[in-house]
């Protein structure tokens, strides 16, 4: 925003993404407080206070194109979003993955995203989404996304990859992060402070997410 890409109104999404998170841990600090008041010795803090399952599921600006996508919101701490890979949870971490051409060393996940730019990670080498995903990709104001393939080791590469980054997901950690079972297209759009903006089965899904941001 800062660039003068989105409107002001986005900034509303960010009480809109973290007032239920805050509450829900002052709910439970509030709660931890009340039993060490009550209680002798030791307390067991629960594994929300982890933070791992901090989401923002449900809001506006975070989109899925699936039929069952999450249309409502979730309580701020959910277990099931420390490792469902939805559209508003945290961006999982993958290691072992290896440059496209590089003869050894690996590289992971967390070490190619941006913290000024969103990164558009796709799975598979379809040629036809492939092309229309990078025409729409070049629509966008410069400097604002970067993008990145993973590949299974068996997948065949193309040499006119237009991708910024091109990765061999060496041992499947980040297909099976990602839950993406097969090689068809998938794109999760990873938002700067790291979590999922997007998860889409298609270019008119991308289309959709980046709508809400730069309108």
């Amino acid at each position: 925003m800062h660039q003068g890409h989105s409107s002001p109104k986005i900034l509303d999404s960010y009480n809109e993404e973290r007032l239920p998170v805050i509450a829900e841990m002052l709910n439970k600090t509030t709660e931890l407080h009340h039993k060490m008041t009550k209680l002798i010795g030791h307390v067991k803090r629960g594994p929300e206070l982890n933070q791992l399952g901090v989401n923002c599921r449900g809001s506006s600006i975070v989109y899925e194109d699936e039929p069952d996508a999450v249309a409502t919101k979730w309580p701020g701490y959910n277990k099931d979003s420390e490792s469902a890979a939805r559209a508003g949870d945290r961006a999982p971490e993958a290691t072992k993955l290896k440059p496209a051409g590089a003869e050894d060393g690996f590289t992971s996940l967390f070490s190619i995203f941006s913290p000024s730019k969103h990164t558009v990670l796709r799975f598979s080498e379809s040629k036809d989404n492939r092309k229309s995903l990078f025409k729409f990709l070049k629509s966008l104001p410069k400097g604002t996304v970067q993008s990145a393939v993973v590949l299974k080791p068996d997948a065949p590469f193309s040499a006119d990859n237009e991708c910024d980054i091109v990765l061999v997901d060496e041992e499947g950690h980040a297909h099976s992060g990602y839950h993406v079972a097969d090689d068809t297209f998938s794109v999760f759009v990873i938002r700067p402070d790291g979590a999922i903006g997007a998860r889409v089965r298609s270019v008119q899904g991308v289309e959709e997410y980046f709508k809400r941001l730069f309108a």
